[in-house]
């Protein structure tokens, strides 16, 4: 039987920003214990992807309703007018595949 640790993992990364220095702050003053696993996910994506990176999501979906997936598409999308920025993406959206 497979099992998912991709909650656990978020939880305790969650559980480490929360824990060090300007890490609320950076996420707009918001602990992300303290929004719900979509807002939590979407807020982590905003705050932390930025220009020049290369990145690889798996399934970031997951934890995000359609029209939250349409504001991940969003930052993506911004990231990515920087030429120097690359996303590797595993998904099984068709509103994150459907992303050129």
């Amino acid at each position: 039987m497979a099992t998912s640790f991709a909650p656990k993992v978020f939880f305790n990364l969650a559980t480490h920003i929360g824990t060090i220095d300007g890490g609320v702050e950076s996420y707009g003053s918001i602990s992300l214990h303290a929004q719900s696993h979509g807002e939590s996910f979407l807020s982590f994506f905003n705050n932390r992807l930025g220009g020049g990176g290369f990145y690889i999501l798996d399934e970031p979906e997951a934890a995000l309703s359609p029209q939250r997936q349409l504001a991940l598409l969003r930052v993506i999308h911004d990231v990515c007018k920087n030429p120097e920025s690359q996303f590797l993406i595993a998904t099984h959206s068709p509103i994150i595949l459907a992303y050129p």
